[in-house]
């Protein structure tokens, strides 16, 4: 995983770049992350905006849970970037289908100027054999999914973004594999704001229809890897004894 966060003072609105080589007017900058690495949490913050990313291996299925979130003044710039790629290999049968679902969830308020606030999120799949891997450049997705990606079957890549307002925007991915084979989930997600806020930390959300004979290279086998079931309160189950108790109490 790789998360970055970065606030940019007097930008003149497009003018902001992500490369703090070109633009010194960066206030507020903090990255972390890399290969073999899990989960990673970073923030800027300034008196011209306020910008936080988040990346953590624990959703459904090991499947990343990504978060991010800017906010900036008039005239400056706020980006937030979180991004996590996750492999998987399948034991079972042949020509299995996976699905794979993802929502973007949101709120992004008007920019008032010229250039708009946005929250934009990528998710991508590679199938192949389970000894060949994948060269890690978490810089931008789409080069890694189809330059480094060519020696693997792609699968496909999406993209959902929100542009005003609070939205979810899903999605989804589906693809056949056979026993023995592997693949990668690429995912991705940025907010950028020039005035408003872009809040995208309530989330980038993926699950799998199925996760039977998948094992994640974070995490192990997906077996017993379920949806949590809701357990009732304390309270509750009080109310539930004692009306069982008023059931058995009737029917002496």
């Amino acid at each position: 995983m790789y998360v970055n966060s970065q606030v940019v003072g007097d930008c003149g609105h497009s003018s902001c770049s992500v490369n703090s080589d070109f633009f010194p007017n960066i206030i507020a900058y903090d990255e972390e992350g890399g290969q073999h690495q899990s989960s990673g949490s970073v923030s800027g913050y300034s008196d011209f905006g306020e910008s936080r990313a988040y990346a953590n291996l624990d959703g459904f299925g090991f499947l990343p849970t990504l978060k991010v979130y800017a906010s900036s003044e008039f005239g400056e710039n706020s980006i937030a970037r979180a991004f996590a790629v996750q492999h998987y290999t399948y034991q079972g049968s042949d020509d299995h289908t996976v699905d794979l679902n993802f929502n973007l969830h949101g709120v992004v308020s008007p920019s008032g100027v010229d250039v708009t606030n946005y929250l934009t999120a990528s998710v991508a799949v590679l199938t192949g054999p389970s000894d060949r891997f994948l060269r890690w450049d978490p810089f931008d997705i789409e080069y890694l999914y189809e330059e480094l990606g060519g020696n693997f079957e792609q699968v496909g890549i999406e993209q959902v973004g929100i542009e005003l307002g609070e939205q979810d925007v899903p999605d989804s991915l589906s693809f056949n594999i056979d026993n023995g084979q592997s693949f990668y989930v690429l995912t991705e997600i940025s907010a950028s704001t020039f005035a408003g806020t872009a809040d995208g930390w309530n989330t980038l959300s993926l699950n799998f229809t199925d996760t039977s004979g998948l094992t994640a290279a974070f995490g192990g086998s997906l077996s017993n890897n379920q949806p949590a079931v809701s357990v009732p309160l304390p309270t509750t189950w009080v109310m539930l004894i004692l009306g069982l108790g008023l059931i058995a109490r009737r029917r002496l």
